[in-house]
């Protein structure tokens, strides 16, 4: 019986330990004992009416943001609730969001990453949608004068979890897949640990390939076209990844890889080619913040200037943890205005720099 007991204690001793080491891990890893020191040179104003501004993107020709929204607490209770695309003029200080798309029926347009095309007769905007019956589809619309026209639905069994998207074609684009299990223990394992699962997929105009993979939580994807260069973020693996990629046949070709302390989320290209990134500095923050509205998660900017020669340099251009903004995944300037897009917020923030 005593020997019974010892090796039971020491059994339950070492489960202990290895909880205890995997818990101390995930908390470090996660930035939890990291001490944050807000700041911001500039101001903001927040614009109440858009729920949920997860991601937007910028038409630099004319100064017109583009917002991908979707109240994605309702909407995990209610199956009928759709998400919406905004407008709104940059030039115009007076300007307010325009719906511009909500969904045909109920349920069926759920918004996610999003990505403007200009073309010679106008801009084309593809937005990943997660209708409430569980598919993934990219919507493809096109800008014509004050009008948004839907031209098509594109589906691939490749596209499992995708979570942003660049074009660099009429029906030709990257998408990231975040999560390579369903949820369950697995991906809760995935998320925590974390591991290296996901992928990115090149769609060509007729199907997917997968482009990369062995990506921790594949997230925010950019394409600068002129330049055939193409960035995408690790959330989990705190990694920002550079390839040049073949405009014939999507293959890329890494360049470099930058590791950050933070958590980032969408990139968006200004006009002198730098990235601006949304990211989350404290992990168990955003998580918790997700499932409790009264929980605030800090808010962090970062902008990476890259030399065409390699090499750059990161900054910091904002970091916010009163609440006023929580949990910011998308990030745009246009001039001397800087968009902030949230996950879960009723508003979002138009900010000037300095």
């Amino acid at each position: 019986m005593r020997k019974f007991l010892i090796w039971s204690g020491s059994i339950l001793l070492i489960l202990l330990l290895i909880c205890s080491f995997l818990v101390i891990r995930f908390l470090t890893s996660s930035n939890y004992f990291t001490t944050l020191e807000p700041h911001f040179a500039g101001s903001c104003q927040m614009l109440p009416g858009v729920v949920g501004a997860e991601d937007l993107d910028i038409d630099i020709a004319t100064g017109t943001l583009y917002l991908s929204a979707l109240d994605r607490r309702r909407a995990g209770d209610d199956p009928l609730i759709n998400g919406a695309l905004y407008r709104m003029d940059l030039n115009d200080p007076e300007a307010r969001p325009q719906l511009i798309w909500g969904g045909a029926e109920p349920g069926d347009f759920r918004p996610h990453g999003i990505s403007l095309l200009p073309q010679p007769d106008g801009l084309r905007i593809f937005v990943i949608n997660h209708p409430s019956d569980g598919s993934h589809s990219v919507e493809i619309f096109d800008v014509a004068d004050t009008q948004l026209q839907h031209r098509e639905t594109i589906t691939d069994p490749l596209f499992k979890s995708p979570n942003d998207l660049a074009a660099i074609g009429p029906r030709r684009f990257y998408i990231g897949n975040d999560l390579a299990n369903p949820p369950g223990i697995m991906q809760m394992l995935e998320i925590l640990l974390p591991r290296a699962q996901t992928d990115l997929i090149y769609f060509d105009g007729e199907r997917g390939h997968i482009a990369a993979d062995g990506l921790a939580f594949a997230n925010g994807v950019a394409a600068a076209r002129d330049t055939h260069r193409l960035y995408l973020v690790e959330m989990t693996g705190k990694a920002l990844r550079i390839f040049d990629y073949d405009p014939e046949n999507g293959a890329l070709t890494q360049r470099d890889q930058v590791h950050l302390q933070t958590f980032m989320d969408n990139i968006n290209i200004d006009a002198m080619g730098n990235l601006w990134i949304g990211a989350h500095p404290k992990f168990v923050d955003i998580m918790r913040h997700s499932f409790d509205p009264a929980v605030t998660a800090p808010t962090q900017v970062l902008r990476v200037s890259l030399n065409p020669e390699g090499g750059g340099k990161v900054d910091e251009v904002l970091l916010s943890i009163d609440g006023t903004i929580s949990a910011v995944s998308a990030a745009a300037a246009y001039r001397d205005k800087l968009v902030l897009g949230p996950i879960f917020d009723a508003h979002f923030a138009i900010c000037t720099l300095p």
